[in-house]
């Protein structure tokens, strides 16, 4: 079929992403309210997707990356089938994954990606700017903080203060991959500048050198992209997050890297703790290897074991959790889709969205990122690489 005629109007895609994204939310936060309807209601998205998924099935020709990043969503599921209950929460989780990693590269194939892409970032732009709101009319208070009738949220309308500027930062990603103007090095400054304050107006030092990290890596765009794009590159940042606490502590004693954590940052040498935490991961990992200790239990075990309510890393979490066959699955699924050749066909700035993987991979040194906010832009860069110079696909 020629792909010229089976294109679909933008605005549809646009339209459907959005609300399928905002009905993911809205399952969130389903313990606030026992209502069967409503319980019917945020499910209704979800038939949608496999019906949108079916209806377009032979448009869905996935790559090395796209094909990995299923395999991952699947032993996902194989870790929670073998360790915990299945538990609805997480087969929505599951759900929205493989939605993502089949319904993005089938818009691409379909000339509506651009489309896809807008949908995804007016639903960020809706829950940052619902949260920022509330926070800025409560005087800049936590959502929670005495007040019983909101008990029930989290810390901040978007969970804690880490996802609250990890979903800011993925936002602005997602706007500077769309914007394509002759502004546009303003437009970096600016957001640079803005993520920066947030994250020291939410106590968030980690996501302050995170984005000023990701400005900095837009702002040396040119011959460099050859650089990032190297799975080299990639493989290197990769590594040294999995590595990274084993060898903090050593790294700690160094003098500039104390100065750097106590006099700009503010935090202590054993970095808010974490030092410590990791000197538990061989054991937590060892508990069950190849599939994990399961998404219901992990919380709770690595409380029990480390005092800490997560490992503090991305890479560890994943084995943690899941255990290291789907960690390894993601890993090489990102190896894969960080590779020269992204297109800009589509209308989208690719280098941003590469530069969005680098700047969560760099969170995740001491953070929990290798979810939704890295997999969105790995998915994104994926299909623009894809993309020959004619249009057609790779």
């Amino acid at each position: 079929m020629n792909i010229a005629k089976a294109k679909i109007k933008g605005s549809d895609v646009f339209a459907a992403f959005t609300a399928f994204m905002m009905m993911v939310y809205l399952f969130q936060i389903d313990s606030l309210l026992e209502n069967n309807a409503y319980q019917l209601f945020i499910k209704i998205p979800f038939f949608v997707a496999v019906l949108y998924i079916l209806v377009n099935i032979r448009f869905f020709k996935p790559n090395l990356a796209i094909v990995l990043l299923l395999l991952y969503t699947a032993a996902m599921a194989v870790s929670n089938y073998l360790t915990s209950e299945i538990t609805l929460n997480m087969i929505m989780s599951i759900s929205i994954q493989a939605f993502l990693f089949v319904a993005i590269p089938i818009a691409s194939r379909r000339g509506a990606l651009q489309a896809a892409v807008k949908g995804v970032l007016f639903y960020f732009l809706t829950l940052c700017a619902v949260n920022d709101l509330i926070w800025i009319a409560r005087g800049f208070r936590p959502l929670v903080e005495g007040n019983s009738k909101f008990s029930l949220l989290p810390q901040f309308f978007l969970g804690n203060k880490f996802s609250v500027m990890y979903d800011h930062i993925l936002l602005s990603a997602l706007f500077l991959t769309l914007y394509r103007g002759r502004r546009r090095r303003n437009w970096i400054l600016a957001i640079g500048v803005l993520l920066i304050i947030l994250s020291f107006s939410f106590d968030c030092a980690t996501t302050a050198v995170v984005a000023f990290a990701f400005m900095i890596m837009l702002f040396i765009e040119g011959r460099k992209n050859s650089f990032f794009e190297n799975k080299m590159t990639i493989g290197i940042a990769l590594a040294a997050s999995a590595v990274f606490p084993f060898l903090s502590e050593a790294i700690m004693r160094n003098g500039f890297i104390q100065n750097i954590i106590v006099a700009v940052l503010g935090r202590s040498v054993t970095m808010t703790g974490r030092v410590g935490i990791f000197t538990h991961i061989i054991q937590l990992v060892r508990t069950n290897m190849f599939w994990g200790i399961g998404r219901e239990g992990t919380a709770s075990v690595i409380t029990l074991v480390s005092g800490a309510a997560n490992i503090q890393n991305g890479f560890w979490q994943i084995a943690i959790t899941y255990g290291i066959i789907p960690a390894a699955l993601l890993i090489f699924a990102v190896l894969s889709a960080v590779r020269p050749g992204a297109e800009n066909k589509a209308g989208l700035h690719g280098y941003t969205m590469l530069v969005t993987i680098y700047a969560f991979v760099l969170a995740g040194f001491v953070e929990i990122t290798y979810g939704m906010t890295l997999l969105v832009p790995v998915v994104i860069y994926n299909e623009l690489r894809m993309q020959k110079r004619n249009g057609k696909i790779i």
